[in-house]
């Protein structure tokens, strides 16, 4: 490799650690704005769940809503139904909704929602089948369940704040 050579790959090589090393934080400390993120996160007042959270055990507290959201196509005839959760420990508010798809494309799927509250502090499985309505021997194409562990309202502190 001749100097010339050198020289072009050596600034080439600096302006891609220059553009590399200016995509973090402009205070370069990444860590505190996604702590926030996480913490905001977490004072929300709705829980969103999806496919990702198939089989885990999920955390509330009384008083912050549950949203499930799940993958439906309502073009072949399935839809999402509860087959199991104990309702003094989490009920539905309202009844399902249905998100179409972002798509003018015919047959696309949307999603499913469903929208629960906690009612007293508890533990309940929640199941969720995807059937068709009409077909009433049949088993589930699909299964998706998480458990529950609803927590009491933390204690108010003095200031009359929750924690």
């Amino acid at each position: 490799m001749n100097a010339k050579h050198f020289i072009v790959l050596s600034i080439a090589g600096a302006a891609v650690w220059a553009l590399a090393s200016s995509c973090g934080s402009a205070t370069g400390d990444d860590t505190k704005s996604e702590t926030k993120t996480v913490a905001m996160v977490k004072k929300s007042a709705v829980q969103e769940l999806n496919e990702a959270s198939k089989g885990q055990t999920i955390v509330t507290p009384m008083g912050k809503t549950i949203k499930v959201r799940l993958k439906s196509n309502r073009t072949t005839g399935y839809g999402w139904k509860v087959s199991a959760c104990d309702d003094k420990v989490l009920k539905a508010a309202g009844e399902p909704a249905y998100e179409t798809p972002d798509t003018q494309m015919m047959g696309a799927g949307g999603h499913d929602v469903f929208t629960f509250e906690p009612v007293k502090p508890g533990q309940t499985v929640l199941k969720l089948d995807y059937v068709r309505s009409w077909e009433k021997n049949t088993p589930p194409e699909q299964t998706w369940s998480v458990t529950i562990t609803v927590l009491p309202k933390p204690p108010a502190n003095r200031h009359g704040r929750r924690s």
